[in-house]
């Protein structure tokens, strides 16, 4: 016999058009408890420019830099009319036992669920960012733990592009679930656009200490419910000397009425980096992927 108790909390204040947010996790597990804060924020919505003002302990938004936490403020399009129905990427595994599967992503847990023995699919986590990895964690009735990651490029699937506009953020580098590094400034921008009605283009810039990234990306919708999507972002770390390309190409298609079939492919250089895996590493005597 075992107990398990996860909560995720937000605690939240309207006054005058702005919101105040702070989100947390709790969790308590053989009677050891563990309290992490996630992030808390202020934000304001600007109907006139169609543009949403947040600062605080954010994550930033976008196509290409989503999901890299700091502390500062950014700038980016009002996406509350936009739909979002079509819910995050599906998660299987396998279950030896009635188990609980924790779903992580740079360090936060996104969700958690008991699921009976057998085969298993989770389609309501909603990634931060669609460049990391998602860390997939089972906790077996027995004890047994076995870990599993969705990789990034499969979370491209049936996602539409950015929405058209400025998106930009500026501020320090914040540590998360436990990670080191921090304390670096960060600044990131990146517009899109619509061409036309089937397609949606978005390029960037993200430069902190000794590292800079640059991105563009592409979504196109095509006849017979195509979607295909192509993102290239390149890194480059002057204090190393060492860069790297990361190219990630998806496309989806609904065969049949009720079903679908996706296909995606990332591939990495040997030089390449993500910002937070370049600040979560000492400056000195650091060995890089």
């Amino acid at each position: 016999r075992s107990n398990y108790l996860q909560a995720y909390t937000e605690v939240g204040l309207n006054v005058n058009d702005w919101i105040l947010r702070s989100n947390s996790s709790y969790s308590n597990s053989g009677g050891k408890s563990t309290w992490n804060h996630v992030d808390a924020y202020a934000q304001r919505t600007f109907s006139t420019w169609h543009t949403t003002l947040q600062a605080g302990q954010i994550n930033l938004r976008g196509a290409l830099f989503a999901g890299v936490p700091i502390n500062g403020m950014q700038l980016f399009p009002e996406t509350a009319l936009q739909s979002n129905d079509r819910g995050g990427p599906p998660i299987s595994g396998i279950a030896h036992t009635q188990a609980r599967v924790e779903v992580r992503q740079n360090g936060i847990p996104l969700a958690s669920a008991i699921v009976p023995p057998g085969p298993f699919t989770m389609t309501d986590v909603l990634p931060r960012s669609l460049t990391q990895d998602l860390e997939v964690v089972i906790h077996e009735a027995s004890g047994e733990e076995r870990v599993f990651y969705v990789p990034a490029a499969a979370l491209q699937v049936d996602r539409v592009g950015a929405a058209t506009g400025f998106t930009g953020g500026l501020g320090m580098l914040r540590q998360t679930g436990g990670a080191g590094g921090g304390s670096r400034p960060v600044a990131a921008a990146e517009y899109g656009i619509a061409l036309g009605k089937r397609a949606n283009v978005a390029a960037g810039l993200l430069l902190t200490q000794d590292y800079r990234s640059l991105g563009a990306r592409t979504d196109l919708a095509l006849p017979g419910n195509i979607q295909t999507s192509a993102q290239s972002t390149f890194s480059q770390n002057s204090h190393t000397g060492r860069s790297g390309a990361q190219h990630i190409i998806s496309v989806s298609a609904q065969v049949l009425p009720g079903v679908s079939s996706n296909l995606s492919l990332l591939r990495r250089t040997d030089g390449y980096s993500e910002v937070l895996d370049y600040a979560n590493r000492p400056v000195n005597g650091t060995q890089w992927y």
